[in-house]
């Protein structure tokens, strides 16, 4: 070896540099992290300058086994941005070490996000995937809707909403009044004799049921409201009498009630009576048809759900042999109504729970279930819409109603608006761009959506039909509480409707 090259092992410290490569990982190659100290000889030239080029100094020190305390020390000392994330380019071709660095939030959009993970996003933001923001409406739906907005933006869970702000249905306080009626009268039952029962027509099918009359001589007149009201333009026209006193002896079957308003639901499928009807019609036919139809249980209970509620919100009728129609007592009426809320319970939450699990679910509702769930939604929609312009019925023209229970209305009616429009929200999320109403059947993936059904298939094209008569008839809806439905819905239908079809 030449004396230069002895001096340049010397220099380099062979032996050391091995000796801290070992140590610093196991023979893995070091990565110098100051750039200044390189393994080549480098010149540097100004440029314009006329100075000549000079050699770098190289230090007459060796690599120290103390490259890692640096190290650390360099990380220690290096100042790190506050609340930075860092993003790593997911593109194998960009080079490495590239990094894209997102801007922070401020301390105010921060402060906005939490809120909004601890009170929840909003269902119309949950279904479109986009930012909620906080407030009472959200930005997004106070853009959707303007001052609708606060009616579109809704935070809490279907079921929580429905079942934490007590109970909808006003009986209870009726149920009082029939324990007093009938504790009076009990030792004043007279002989059993059979009415027959009707709902909204005379001409529909009738109930006979066995009743008995009673003397409640020390109660005061129950007084009964006969109210018909119109179901477009919330029309009301009011009678007041007072109640014949006659009861069921005992509780009927919720069956025997169940297949009376089938009977009448086939009965008014053979005229055309409105939108209504037709939503009807298609559920109690979905319902009866093959079970192997896309979501046939939810929509078998959806409509058992339906016919129990009727019970208890429709215009019932007393019919005499000579077809002269009256009001039935009160309570006869109240029992038909312990009969239906008894058996609705449990059905309502099943129907929910399966709704909210199908609309927040990870899976979506699928390709499959759309004419399923659109019938569904569309019979809950009018569902609870009959059951708020009921309770407003109730408001402007009350029965005998007793002192404590005077002021009850506004908060059932508070409530049951509220669940209205959470619906309505939920119907204008999902088919906020299409709508099964405009799918063509004659196509036969269409057709597989009812299972190639031909009545079933009739029962839609009729039920599309109305609903056109029925968008039109939205021009008359001035009632505050059907102005979501008539622009979150009947609107941009109608908007659909007039747009060109893709395969003409």
């Amino acid at each position: 070896m030449a004396p230069e090259d002895d001096d340049l092992g010397k220099w380099l410290d062979l032996d050391g540099l091995c000796q801290d490569s070992l140590s610093d990982g196991g023979g893995r190659d070091i990565a110098p992290l100051d750039r200044s100290i390189t393994s080549e000889p480098l010149s540097v030239t100004q440029p314009g300058s006329s100075e000549p080029t000079q050699q770098i100094e190289y230090p007459k020190t060796s690599l120290e086994p103390t490259s890692k305390l640096k190290r650390h020390a360099l990380l220690r000392n290096a100042s790190l941005p506050e609340y930075s994330v860092i993003c790593f380019p997911s593109n194998p071709s960009r080079p490495a070490g590239i990094k894209k660095k997102r801007k922070d939030f401020d301390e105010k959009r921060r402060l906005e996000v939490a809120l909004v993970r601890r009170t929840g996003a909003c269902f119309r933001c949950k279904m479109r995937r986009i930012s909620c923001g906080v407030g009472d409406p959200c930005r997004g739906c106070e853009r959707a809707a303007g001052a609708l907005g606060h009616q579109l933006c809704i935070r809490e869970k279907l079921t929580k909403m429905r079942f934490s702000s007590g109970d909808l249905h006003y009986i209870d306080y009726t149920a009082r009044l029939l324990d007093q009626e009938l504790i009076a009268g009990t030792t004043h039952l007279g002989p059993p004799r059979t009415v027959a029962i009707s709902m909204d027509y005379p001409d529909n099918p009738t109930l006979h049921v066995d009743v008995q009359d009673y003397f409640g001589n020390e109660t005061p007149p129950w007084l009964c409201c006969w109210v018909v009201m119109n179901q477009v333009d919330g029309q009301i026209e009011f009678h007041r009498e007072e109640s014949a006193r006659y009861a069921l002896p005992q509780l009927l079957p919720a069956e025997i009630l169940v297949d009376w308003v089938e009977k009448i639901v086939a009965h008014q499928d053979t005229r055309s009576v409105g939108f209504h009807q037709a939503v009807d019609a298609f559920i109690m036919r979905y319902s009866k048809s093959s079970a192997s139809l896309p979501m046939h249980d939810l929509v078998r209970k959806v409509h058992s759900l339906n016919c129990l509620t009727k019970i208890r919100l429709g215009l019932v009728l007393c019919v005499d042999e000579h077809g002269k129609t009256t009001a039935p007592s009160c309570a006869l009426h109240t029992q038909f109504g312990q009969i239906s809320k008894a058996a609705s319970q449990p059905i309502e939450k099943y129907v929910l729970g399966e709704l909210e699990k199908l609309v927040f679910g990870a899976s979506g509702i699928g390709p499959s279930n759309a004419i399923a769930l659109w019938a569904s939604l569309w019979c809950l929609i009018l569902m609870y819409r009959k059951l708020v312009r009921s309770y407003i019925a109730f408001q402007q023209f009350p029965c005998h109603v007793p002192e404590d229970y005077s002021g009850f209305p506004q908060c059932k009616l508070e409530a049951g608006t509220h669940f209205y429009h959470y619906l309505v929200s939920i119907y204008a999320a999902l088919f906020r761009a299409t709508s099964p109403l405009y799918a063509d059947f004659r196509v036969a993936a269409t057709r597989e959506l009812l299972n190639g059904d031909e009545s079933l298939v009739r029962a839609f094209m009729n039920l599309r039909t109305e609903s056109f008569y029925f968008q039109r008839e939205s021009v008359w809806m001035t009632a505050p509480e059907d102005q979501l439905l008539r622009r979150m819905i009947l609107d941009r239908e109608a908007e659909l409707q007039s747009k060109p079809q893709l395969d003409k």
